[in-house]
């Protein structure tokens, strides 16, 4: 099995992680089981976490080639489909689409216009509404 992660995404999973109390998490592997060690006050304050998600869910548009970021979102807060092209990103002659993942409203960009975008480099946050 190959294991490949994303900086962005570990360093998010770390945040959420330590505030919500966690000390240690292992990942696994042949077995691929993940545990997960609690500090003891955080187990005293399990009964008062959400019992859900929260109601806007947070989706980044990331960059699945490099490139010169163009973005082309007028305006935002701006609703989107899934599929919709949110931004162009030019290497040399090659243009390629960076397209909206999921259906809501993207709230934010995160790059700056013409600046240069690597892969899973995000562009833009989008609020789900789940």
């Amino acid at each position: 099995m190959e294991m490949t992660a994303d900086l962005c995404t570990l360093e998010d999973i770390l945040a959420v992680s330590r505030r919500f109390g966690v000390t240690a998490l292992a990942f696994g592997l042949p077995d691929d089981r993940i545990e997960l060690r609690f500090g003891e006050a955080a187990c005293a304050n399990a009964e008062d976490l959400p019992a859900g998600p929260s109601d806007d869910a947070a989706v980044l548009a990331t960059a699945e080639t490099p490139g010169l970021f163009q973005p082309q979102i007028a305006g935002l807060p701006q609703p989107v489909s899934k599929g919709d092209i949110l931004a162009f990103l030019t290497a040399g002659p090659v243009r390629n689409t960076l397209t909206a993942p999921c259906d809501g409203t993207v709230t934010e960009q995160l790059a700056e216009a013409d600046s240069l975008l690597g892969w899973g480099s995000p562009a833009f946050k989008i609020t789900t509404g789940a």
